[in-house]
């Protein structure tokens, strides 16, 4: 088979995450022979936490040119491109990264797309307008030539059924997981060393997300400033995640809400791990989510978690989470503060937030992605 691998090029945040988790565990699968697809076709699974490095020159290209729209697309372009060269056929060609690409399609007999979201098609207000565009443009004659579509959630399959003529029995519903073997409880010396070694406070309220206006970072912020200011001291607010695009205004706010609002920047998953362990609790007010990972990886941690009815999240979460309005400065400061001050409330989210998170694991999700590939390349 091969694997779409266009998304590993780069720092694995979401889709890459995905694309990762599950590739690894198919790689050295001898019944489905994985190659991967880079802009040329490899034996081995390259991305930033194989080993492999990052797909050379390609993807230090896609770094630099990430702020450009035109190279974005020019790259994107040269990489597609290049598919039409390749000789080869494959039983199954699986796309991560919502659309297929269409001369990977014609040398393939069978054609599986995961979609993650539709936030591009609902809300473009949300993302580059050069995104929005090419979603727009290739994903629906991408997406009709998948033989199966694997979605993340049920909410995303109730939404492709809505917006396109789409058969149900195509799409199959495959939840994300958490990797335990990094998200879990660590000992607290490890994680007392980490503290003191990147100078954390003894308390704080940790976000991990990119800095773009669907994680909904300005109204967290203005919702941290209504807290008392005893809170703030006692309990400031960390934010982890790339810097993303559209963030004039989350930038202003960090600067003028420095006495406590940090912006730690982009964390491997290791890192990401401890600050899991150490945060008095994780907030994630995100407007909209296909899946939503890191309240799930906070809860695997023992963070307890507060988070949108927005999305898929209610989905995801259950009843392991302290919910909030994320339109309503006032209910984010109001669940912030309880899940501050009351102890018993973090104790019972603790709880709950270990039992959730234990359903969800990237090796299941990897075993039903083989079997459904397994039982395409039989047909």
């Amino acid at each position: 088979m091969l694997v779409g691998g266009i998304s590993l090029l780069g720092d694995l945040t979401g889709i890459g995450r995905y694309a990762f988790e599950i590739a690894r565990r198919l790689a050295s699968d001898e019944e489905l022979h994985a190659s991967f697809y880079y802009g040329y076709i490899s034996s081995r699974l390259r991305a930033s936490e194989s080993g492999e490095g990052v797909g050379g020159c390609i993807s230090s290209a896609k770094k630099r040119i990430a702020r450009c729209p035109w190279a974005k697309k020019a790259l994107r372009r040269l990489l597609e491109s290049a598919s039409f060269f390749y000789p080869g056929a494959f039983d199954i060609y699986w796309e991560p990264n919502f659309a297929p690409i269409s001369a990977l399609c014609a040398k393939s007999r069978s054609v599986v797309a995961t979609v993650h979201d539709f936030s591009w098609l609902l809300y473009p207000q949300w993302h580059p307008v050069e995104r929005s565009s090419y979603f727009k443009k290739i994903f629906p004659k991408g997406i009709a030539k998948a033989d199966k579509i694997i979605t993340v959630s049920h909410f995303v399959r109730e939404e492709a059924l809505a917006l396109f003529n789409l058969n149900p029995d195509v799409i199959e519903v495959i939840h994300n997981g958490v990797d335990h073997s990094v998200f879990h409880p660590y000992h607290p010396d490890e994680t007392e060393f980490f503290r003191k070694a990147r100078a954390l406070p003894r308390r704080f309220i940790l976000f991990v997300g990119t800095l773009e206006p669907r994680k909904n970072v300005v109204r967290l912020i203005e919702a941290f400033r209504r807290l008392p200011a005893r809170m703030q001291a006692e309990c400031p607010l960390l934010i982890a995640g790339a810097t993303g695009w559209e963030n004039g205004d989350i930038l202003r706010l960090l600067r003028e809400c420095s006495a406590f609002a940090h912006h730690l920047g982009y964390v491997h998953n290791r890192e990401l791990a401890l600050l899991y362990n150490l945060a008095e609790a994780f907030v994630f007010p995100s407007l909209y989510e296909g899946f939503g990972l890191p309240p799930l990886e906070a809860m695997a941690c023992g963070a307890p978690v507060v988070v949108s009815r927005a999305g898929s999240l209610p989905e995801i979460c259950g009843d392991a989470a302290l919910y909030i309005d994320p339109a309503d400065e006032d209910s984010i400061a109001a669940a912030l503060e309880k899940i501050i001050e009351d102890r018993e409330e973090r104790e019972r989210r603790i709880a709950a937030g270990f039992q959730r998170a234990a359903l969800f694991s990237w090796d299941e999700s990897a075993s039903r992605h083989r079997r459904l590939f397994l039982s395409l390349s039989k047909n």
